[in-house]
């Protein structure tokens, strides 16, 4: 047994006895300062690995910041080539534009040239028609007036010879003369037509208080607007009104815009020219500004006849049809 006297004595004792040594530690310091060694030790192993893996975070990290600033650069230059492709777009869409408007323009006014050709090719097969009736009616005119005055010679040298036969010729030549009447009528309506033509101004404009009147549809010479033909031509294309109605309208003896006193709407006036005026003619005008009415719905249309004379009966026809009765005695 060794006797410890001093501190020496006791330090030699526990480094040879590490069972004492670690006897006494228990006996002196609390598990918790007994482990701190231990605890310490892995904490310093945990700090290492922390370390190498922070280490590593790092490096992960820098590399990814490098490939985001690498994807941001193709990102910024992708939306400066996209920005300029917008643009270039954007330009073209406009180019686009511009050509479509200009397309539709010409396509417009290709469709509108269609339609005015179309129409006075119309109106130039009507003029054609009128002027082939026209002159089949002179010529057989002429060559009813030689008949009709062999006839009356004819009949002149019978009524010498044959007395008993006068009352059948003059039958027959009542007839005749009754036929020349009919055509001298007509030639004196074409004829009124035409004097109608420069006094329609002040016709209108005194009864009906119409100013500012103007020939839109005539027949020769005056002709026709060919403005007003075609808007009409519209509106039988689109439906509006039958061909029925635009052949009246174009038909008609005469049609003439015109404004109410005082700078008012268009107003359209249909006129039927005749020397002997009858219902017929009332008939036609009134159909004329029907047809007119429903080719432009928000135009107010008129309705007329002018002649040297109508029946009673036939003037209260018109004045039931609402179309209005112009006389002219001038030719009296």
């Amino acid at each position: 047994m060794t006797t410890v006297n001093t501190v020496e004595d006791i330090i030699e004792v526990l480094d040879s006895d590490p069972l004492l040594l670690d006897a006494l530690r228990a006996r002196l310091l609390t598990r918790d300062l007994i482990e701190l060694p231990q605890v310490v030790a892995e904490l310093a192993a945990s700090h290492l690995r922390l370390e190498a893996t922070l280490h590593q975070f790092m490096e992960t990290t820098d590399e990814r910041l490098k490939e985001l600033a690498a994807n941001q650069q193709t990102l910024t230059a992708n939306q400066q080539t996209l920005k300029v492709n917008q643009q270039t777009l954007a330009a073209n869409q406009q180019t686009l534009k511009a050509d479509q408007q200009t397309l539709a323009a010409n396509q417009k006014e290709l469709a509108a040239n269609q339609k005015e050709l179309a129409a006075n090719q119309r109106i130039a097969n009507l003029r054609l028609d009128g002027l082939e009736e026209t002159q089949q009616t002179l010529v057989e005119t002429q060559q009813m007036l030689v008949e009709n005055q062999q006839t009356l010679a004819e009949n002149q040298q019978v009524a010498n010879l044959r007395l008993g036969g006068l009352e059948n010729r003059m039958g027959s030549l009542e007839i005749t003369v009754n036929g020349i009447r009919l055509d001298v009528d007509s030639m004196k309506g074409n004829h009124m037509e035409m004097q109608l033509q420069s006094k329609v101004h002040a016709l209108l404009g005194g009864r009906m208080a119409l100013r500012q009147v103007e020939i839109v549809r005539a027949h020769y010479p005056a002709g026709v607007l060919q403005s007003f033909i075609a808007a009409v031509y519209e509106a039988e294309e689109t439906g509006l009104i039958t061909e029925r109605r635009y052949m009246r309208v174009l038909t008609a003896d005469l049609i003439v815009s015109a404004r109410r006193r005082g700078g008012g709407e268009v107003v359209y006036v249909a006129i039927e020219v005749s020397n002997k005026l009858d219902r017929h003619d009332v008939d036609r005008a009134a159909m004329t500004a029907e047809s007119l009415a429903m080719a432009f719905p928000q135009t107010e249309t008129l309705a007329a006849v002018y002649g040297r004379e109508i029946s009673d009966a036939d003037r209260s026809y018109a004045e039931s049809e609402g179309v209005d009765v112009f006389l002219d005695d001038s030719g009296r």
